[in-house]
């Protein structure tokens, strides 16, 4: 990566598939970030950029790479694969770019240190944030090539109206629907999803799910 593409990939400003940040961060917070990319559809870290897309640099880079890499090692499971590239953009100073590719390995784990508490983390615009349990579901699976046998029953005839009418739908509110607990909810949502009938939507405050491919098809 020249200096002239890194000011351009900065000038896009943080966002799905882009973090910056100033200097590396203590570790479990830079696990936090580089396993968010990893385990929703890749992107780049920027290390030595500030937050409005600005070039800081690093001076010591050796030192910066040493504590990046120990992060990852001591607090990423199963471990992420990274590309790590020097950008020089003065005499004194560069850039690390890191880029986390879409992982065929997800879920990954931050481990806490303190208390080995194992979090997955996904990306959500421009945020890292704790996935749901729907997301890490979705994601044990999303390697395999199944075929989804399931019967359309009333529960999933009161559902696909209810997405007919309204675009979408919660775990929660499909639940109170078909008057059933919220786990049963959460399994049928995810059978329809990985059949692709429904298609799941990760949000900050509560997923949700909309029409798949297969029902936009039907």
């Amino acid at each position: 990566m020249t200096r002239a593409e890194l000011i351009d990939l900065a000038g896009q400003g943080e966002g799905h598939h882009l973090e910056f940040k100033y200097r590396v961060p203590e570790p479990e917070r830079l696990a936090k970030e580089v396993a968010a990319l990893a385990n929703t559809e890749g992107g780049c870290l920027l290390i030595g950029v500030q937050d409005d897309g600005s070039l800081a640099g690093l001076k010591d880079v050796e030192e910066e790479e040493f504590v990046l890499t120990r992060a990852l090692r001591d607090c990423v499971s199963p471990a992420v694969e990274v590309d790590l590239e020097r950008v020089p953009i003065s005499r004194k100073r560069q850039v690390i770019a890191v880029r986390i590719p879409a992982s065929d390995a997800r879920p990954h784990y931050v481990i806490s240190r303190a208390s080995r508490r194992r979090t997955v983390f996904i990306r959500i615009q421009d945020k890292s944030v704790e996935a749901s349990a729907e997301s890490r579901k979705l994601m044990c699976n999303s390697g395999r090539n199944q075929n989804i046998l399931f019967a359309i029953r009333s529960k999933e005839r009161k559902l696909l109206r209810h997405i007919e009418t309204h675009q979408r739908i919660t775990v929660r509110q499909f639940a109170v629907l078909a008057k059933i607990s919220r786990p049963h909810a959460s399994r049928i949502l995810l059978r329809l999803t990985r059949a692709k009938i429904l298609r799941h939507q990760p949000d900050f405050s509560e997923d949700y799910f909309t029409q798949g491919a297969a029902l936009a098809q039907s």
